[in-house]
């Protein structure tokens, strides 16, 4: 057979610390960086050093950002059901959406977010995340499960009920410009909102169907393909037996020439990772010597910038640089 070798996961250097915790998600862009952590919005210097940009609503779930490039010079950022919007130039932090903004995104200028409570997409006025109208709003109609998730990818939008999914797109309409892809509609649910990653230059997600088995799947194209094998959807679906896996939290990275999906079982303590390069699935963990027990990974949220592979800590106020030597 072929040679094979069985290879360390990266260690990790010291980054930052800040006075606020744990890491809820990572955004670069541009050679910028910003942080989550708690309720604090950081932005992270090439030293590692981070500058308080203000502070929001936490409620346990994650945060996404998302940017509106150099012609609107906003960053958003849903955290704790409200949309905030921070200046790019004059670093002022905003709420134009005090309530009902679950998660966010932006796509050819427009903000986008869901409310996961009322099943509604709003849009901003075009590079201008200060502006939301009340009338430039969807809501679902192709299918009774609700909308509870939501990602921008592949210049598309992508929505996801428990049991079915659509694709939207910008079809330049007026006034409210997006519309449902036809050929987009997709019978497979989510059973973890934020388990969500943009993955592999594409998708991937804890999905299941009307079935009920809980799997983890990629897009190819507008259909759903299952990347879990029946031994990784045999220990998923003893988590969701035992404590709950609506709480999952999915991210990815590149690195070394392989590419990864990260998922955590918070509530189960467990980590399964998927090699997109290789394939397969492997387990990480954190050693806890009182317990003599891996728990969950500790590295959570990546993001890419000042040519470091940069994550946050889950459990602690700390940035991470990825190292082979550490």
């Amino acid at each position: 057979g072929a040679p094979t070798a069985l290879l360390p996961a990266p260690g990790m250097s010291n980054f930052g610390a800040f006075s606020d915790s744990p890491g809820r998600g990572a955004f670069a862009h541009d050679g910028r960086l910003w942080a989550v952590y708690g309720r604090t919005l950081y932005e992270v210097s090439s030293d590692g050093t981070g500058t308080s940009r203000g502070t929001g609503a936490a409620d346990g779930n994650p945060v996404m950002m998302d940017t509106n490039g150099d012609a609107g010079g906003q960053l958003m950022i849903t955290s704790g059901g409200s949309g905030y919007m921070l200046d790019l130039t004059s670093h002022v932090l905003t709420t134009p959406l005090a309530s009902g903004a679950t998660m966010c995104g932006q796509l050819d200028g427009f903000f986008v977010s869901l409310n996961a409570a009322t099943s509604t997409m709003r849009i901003s006025e075009s590079l201008d995340g200060g502006t939301w109208s009340g009338t430039q709003i969807a809501q679902r109609t192709s299918a009774s499960d609700p909308w509870i998730a939501m990602i921008l990818a592949r210049g598309e939008i992508y929505l996801f009920g428990d049991k079915t999914g659509d694709v939207w797109y910008n079809a330049g309409l007026s006034p409210f410009p997006f519309a449902e892809r036809p050929e987009g509609f997709f019978q497979t649910g989510i059973a973890a909102a934020f388990s969500l990653a943009k993955f592999f230059g594409t998708i991937a997600w804890l999905g299941r169907t009307e079935a009920g088995n809980p799997a983890v799947y990629w897009m190819d194209g507008y259909t759903p393909v299952k990347i879990s094998t029946p031994a990784i959807e045999w220990l998923i679906q003893g988590y969701a037996s035992a404590k709950g896996i609506s709480n999952a939290i999915g991210w990815s990275y590149d690195r070394n020439g392989h590419k990864f999906y990260i998922l955590t079982f918070p509530t189960s303590n467990r980590t399964w990772v998927y090699d997109a390069t290789t394939r397969k699935w492997h387990e990480r963990g954190y050693w806890d010597s009182d317990l003599s027990d891996f728990l969950e990974y500790r590295p959570i949220f990546h993001a890419s910038c000042f040519n470091r592979n940069l994550v946050l800590d889950s459990d602690g106020f700390r940035v991470y640089s990825f190292s082979d030597t550490t």
